[in-house]
C-alpha cells in the first residue's frame, strides 16, 4: 500500500462549506444583488469557489490532481481488462511502463521522474479504480511445465478460434522482428587433404540490423520497417531500399515502445485500413514488453482489432514467419551479402543496407506470398 497521508495540525479542511450555501451565494451574485466578494462573507463560501463557478472555470477535484485526466484513466483501465483478456495481463511495471510511454509520446511533462510513475502512484491507481481492476498473485508454474507442451499448444489453438471466428485470412497478419548480420555464415568448401585450416578471406563483423516484418494469410507481405542503432537518422540510410519500407533509428538497435507504435501505425494499420471491410482484424505476434503501447491498445479497440500473443517459446512452432518465411529470406540474404562481400571491404555500411535488403527480397518475390500462405496453413491459422 501506499504511504499513509496524516492530516497535520491546523491545515486547510475541504467541504466546510453545504453546497446549499454555494448555490445561494453565486445565485445571489449572478442576480446582482451582492458581490463576490459580499457573497464570501455572507455565505462562508471560499472566493475562488464562488468566482470559478461563475465564470463556469473548471474545477479540479479537492485534494492532489492525478496525472492522468479521468477519461484517460478509464481509457487504460479499459486497456489493462483487454490484455489480460488477451492472454497477456499486465504487472504494475509493465502499467507504469506504459504511461510513461503514454507521456513521452504526448510530449507532457509531469511530477514524475523521466515520467516514470512511482509505486504510490500505481496503488493509489489501483484504490481509485477497484471496481474494474484487482491486482492478483500470477499462478507460477515450473519451468518444466511451462516448455512446450501438447496441452499448451492445444490451449492456444482453442482460444485462437475462438478469436479468429468469421475473420477472412486478408484480415490476419502476423509480425515478427528479425535481425540481419553481417556474417554471411560459414559454408562448405573442398580444400587439399591435411590442410589444418580452410580459410576464406571474406570480411565480416558483429553489426546487424533489425527489420520488423508482417504478412497476411492471404498471403500479402507488408512493407518492412527498418531500425539502425543510431542517435540519428540520416536520409542516406533511406534510399534504395524496399517499396514503402519504414526506417527509424534507436539507441540500441532494437525495436522500442515508441519505435513499436510508429510501426502499428505506418505499415499494420494502413494496410488493415486497405481492406475496406467492417470483418474484425487479428493481428498476431509475441507479447514481448517493448510491444505494449497504449495508443496501439486504444487503436486496436476503437477499430476492431484483436491481438493474438503466440505462446512463449513456441514461435518456431505457432508463428507463421517462422515457420515458411524466414528462412528463404534468410538464404537469399546471407547469398546476397556474400555476393557484395567479394566485391566490396569492410563491414556492410547503414546506406547499402537498404539495397541489399531489397537484391534478398527480390531474389525470393516469385514465391513470397506462397510461402507466407504456407506458413499459416503449417500453423494451422487459416485453412487456405
Amino acid at each position: 500500500m501506499p504511504r499513509k497521508y496524516v492530516k497535520t495540525a491546523g491545515s486547510k479542511a475541504c467541504f466546510k462549506y453545504a453546497q446549499e450555501d454555494l448555490s445561494a451565494a453565486v445565485a445571489s451574485v449572478e442576480s446582482g444583488k451582492i458581490s463576490i466578494r459580499e457573497a464570501t462573507r455572507g455565505y462562508s463560501v471560499p472566493y475562488g469557489t464562488v468566482y470559478n463557478r461563475i465564470h463556469r472555470l473548471g474545477t479540479g477535484k479537492h485534494g492532489g490532481q492525478t496525472v492522468l485526466k479521468d477519461n484517460e484513466e478509464r481509457d487504460l483501465c479499459e486497456v489493462i481488462q483487454v490484455a489480460g483478456e488477451w492472454g497477456f495481463p499486465l504487472t504494475k511495471s509493465d502499467i507504469r511502463f506504459l504511461v510513461q510511454s503514454y507521456l513521452d509520446t504526448n510530449k507532457r511533462e509531469t511530477r514524475f521522474k523521466k515520467n516514470l510513475p512511482g509505486y504510490d502512484w500505481i496503488c493509489l491507481f489501483l484504490l481509485r479504480n477497484k471496481s474494474t481492476l484487482s491486482a492478483r498473485l500470477s499462478e507460477n508454474i515450473k519451468r518444466s511445465r511451462a516448455k512446450v507442451n501438447p496441452e499448451i499448444i492445444n490451449e492456444y489453438f482453442d482460444k485462437l478460434a475462438i478469436t479468429l471466428q468469421n475473420v477472412p485470412p486478408a484480415n490476419i497478419i502476423n509480425f515478427d522482428e528479425t535481425n540481419f548480420t553481417d556474417d554471411p555464415e560459414s559454408k562448405t568448401v573442398v580444400v587439399r587433404k591435411g590442410q589444418r585450416h580452410a580459410e576464406n578471406i571474406l570480411d565480416h563483423s558483429k553489426s546487424s540490423f533489425s527489420v520488423m516484418f508482417a504478412g497476411a494469410a492471404n498471403g500479402a507481405v507488408l512493407p518492412p520497417y527498418i531500425v539502425y542503432a543510431a542517435l540519428h537518422l540520416y536520409p542516406t540510410w533511406t534510399e534504395g531500399g524496399p517499396k514503402g519500407a519504414r526506417y527509424n533509428r534507436t539507441k540500441s538497435g532494437w525495436f522500442d515502445t515508441m519505435v513499436f507504435e510508429d510501426w502499428f501505425h505506418t505499415i499494420a494499420f494502413p494496410y488493415f485500413k486497405s481492406l475496406k471491410n467492417d470483418d474484425p482484424k487479428v493481428i498476431i505476434g509475441d507479447n514481448v514488453a517493448s510491444h505494449l503501447s497504449f495508443k496501439v491498445f486504444k487503436s486496436c479497440l476503437d477499430n476492431n482489432i484483436r491481438f493474438a500473443f503466440l505462446p512463449p517459446n513456441a514461435t518456431h512452432i505457432c508463428q507463421p514467419l517462422d515457420v515458411a518465411f524466414f528462412r528463404p529470406l534468410k538464404k537469399s540474404w546471407r547469398q546476397t551479402l556474400e555476393d557484395w562481400k567479394k566485391r566490396s571491404r569492410g563491414s556492410v555500411p547503414k546506406h547499402r543496407f537498404p539495397g541489399l535488403l531489397k537484391a534478398a527480397i527480390d531474389d525470393i518475390q516469385k514465391n513470397s506470398a506462397q510461402n507466407m500462405r504456407s506458413g499459416f496453413r503449417t500453423t494451422e491459422f487459416t485453412s487456405q
